[in-house]
Formats: C-alpha cells, sequence, structure tokens
C-alpha cells in the first residue's frame, strides 16, 4: 500500500469491507490478520445488534504516510455500503 491509495482510514475501511466479504472472516479473526500488514488494530469491540447490522469501534494506526490516531466507526448492513465516521482522538 502506498500513498496514492488514498486517505489511510478510507484504505482500512476498503481493506476491512474486502477482506472480510471475501474470506468470510469473523471480526476476531480479521483483527488477528490486520496486524500483518501495515495497519495495526489495538482495539476492535463489536457492538452487535440484530442482524444484519453491527458496529465495530476500531481504535489503530499506520506508518504512512504519517503516523495517526483516530477512531473509526463503522456501521455495515447486507443491504446497505458501510458507512463510517471518523472522529480525532
Amino acid at each position: 500500500m502506498n500513498e496514492s491509495i488514498g486517505d489511510p482510514v478510507g484504505v482500512f475501511l476498503a481493506y476491512y469491507d474486502n477482506y472480510l466479504r471475501r474470506n468470510g472472516l469473523n471480526d476476531a479473526a480479521f483483527a488477528e490478520m490486520i496486524h500483518e500488514s501495515e495497519w495495526t488494530i489495538r482495539k476492535v469491540r463489536d457492538h452487535s445488534m440484530e442482524p444484519p447490522e453491527k458496529m465495530l469501534e476500531v481504535v489503530g494506526w499506520c506508518s504512512f504516510p504519517h503516523t495517526y490516531h483516530k477512531r473509526v466507526l463503522v456501521t455495515e448492513t447486507r443491504y446497505s455500503p458501510i458507512e463510517k465516521a471518523v472522529l480525532d482522538e
């Protein structure tokens, strides 16, 4: 991954969505896998609601193009694209 791909938060969300869907992994398995990449996930907390909705709170950082620390709230349903809100910490 490099700077030309775009915003690191957007890159993470696209990577999360594509990897999880392609491999059928659950959130814990994804959290184990993702630290092998440029990302380090410090916390993944599952706020499960009635299916098909779920929300994850992901706190992490990456090293390109600079280090940062943000909280990403991801809301996903089967019927709609991922919606995201990024909050500076």
